[in-house]
């Protein structure tokens, strides 16, 4: 019987001295566990705030895109309307010149 108190009082002891021994390391670990959790909810809010700021960047640089593609088209109607302007000019005087031509010989 004093046996059987004296095992059931060495594994209590153990048990108080594991416990006593664990105890600090599990809070330690539960501790770094709340402090990581805490830590990926802010790296996921960055994240969604770099995707929204990422969605906004590539928005304008569309619009900037739209503007440039109007800018060309405007560009290459006005360098069609100043080709045509030259080829006018050139024109009237080449008929400038005939009439020149045709006056000098009367």
């Amino acid at each position: 019987m004093f046996a059987a108190i004296s095992v059931l009082l060495g594994i209590l002891l153990g048990a108080l001295v594991t416990g006593a021994f664990l105890a600090p390391r599990l809070r330690l670990l539960r501790d770094e566990l709340i402090i990581t959790r805490r830590d990926r909810e802010r790296l996921q809010g960055e994240l969604v705030e770099r995707r929204a700021d990422a969605l906004e960047a590539n928005g304008r640089v569309l619009r900037t895109e739209q503007d440039l593609l109007a800018l060309r088209r405007r560009v290459l109607a006005l360098t069609a309307e100043r080709d045509a302007a030259r080829a006018a000019q050139i024109s009237a005087e080449a008929a400038y010149r005939e009439l020149l031509a045709e006056r000098d010989r009367l």
